[in-house]
């Protein structure tokens, strides 16, 4: 069974390895904000330049916005089902999805304004996940309704 249309935001102030934006799929099934899942990607570490110019180059979906569609379906897997029956507890939640694209895993202490590393005429951008993180928290809070949260589960893989 298809899951609902979840919508990309980019966000300003966010960076991929590639440097393009980092953003998220949102899909709010009821008006009340208070319940939200939150589902990491995961995507593996690069660990210096040359391995993240490799992302770059060879998982770009791992590396970079320029693939991800403007909506996706959301899933029905059981913790992210709108169905009642199957999902009693978080069935109306608001549901984001976050690509990686960081190759920090959501960690990494640069500023989006520090210089890329340039490998093979190529810029890195580097250990952007943490602040590309705040970024994506502070629009979901300024814009999304993120700060009326009661209920909030963490998932990824």
């Amino acid at each position: 069974m298809a899951g609902a249309t979840m919508e990309l935001h980019l966000v300003n102030g966010t960076q991929c390895l590639d440097g393009t934006p980092a953003g998220f799929y949102i899909h709010h099934p009821s008006a009340s904000r208070s319940k939200w899942l939150f589902k990491f990607q995961g995507g593996g570490w690069c660990y210096d330049p040359e391995l993240c110019y490799r992302r770059i180059v060879e998982v770009p979906s791992k590396a970079s916005s320029k693939g991800w569609q403007a909506t996706k379906q959301r899933s029905e897997h059981f913790l992210y089902s709108t169905n009642a029956t199957l999902n009693p507890a978080m069935h109306d939640a608001s549901v984001v999805e976050l690509p990686y694209c960081d190759g920090f895993s959501w960690s990494g202490g640069q500023s989006i304004d520090e210089p890329p590393t340039w490998v093979n005429g190529t810029a890195v951008h580097m250990g952007r996940g943490l602040a590309n993180l705040r970024a994506m928290l502070g629009h979901l809070v300024r814009h999304e309704g993120l700060g009326a949260a009661d209920d909030l589960v963490l998932s990824g893989g």
